[in-house]
């Protein structure tokens, strides 16, 4: 629940919530080695995400397009080549 949680306001939400429910050692270790980090599990907004998913369908199109004109195992040079003259 408290990755990708919409604000930091929710994460505290939440993170409060798993002190209730959560035995002592186990939310002392998630505090110590995951709470610093908690900026990286909150989604600010779909931005990012929609960012995200705009550069994988793009590799993955170019992917495609190089498998179409590449034999099984090309080297490095074969696909620089074929990536320049498109």
């Amino acid at each position: 629940m408290l990755s990708q949680t919409c604000s930091l306001k929710v994460y505290d939400r939440y993170l409060s919530d798993l002190k209730a429910i959560c035995p002592e050692e186990i939310y002392q270790y998630f505090y110590d080695t995951w709470h610093p980090r908690r900026k990286m599990w909150v989604k600010k907004d779909n931005r990012i995400e929609e960012g995200e998913k705009n550069i994988f369908e793009f590799v993955s199109l170019k992917h495609e397009k190089l498998k179409q004109v590449l034999s099984s195992y090309p080297s490095l040079h074969q696909c620089l080549c074929a990536e320049i003259r498109q």
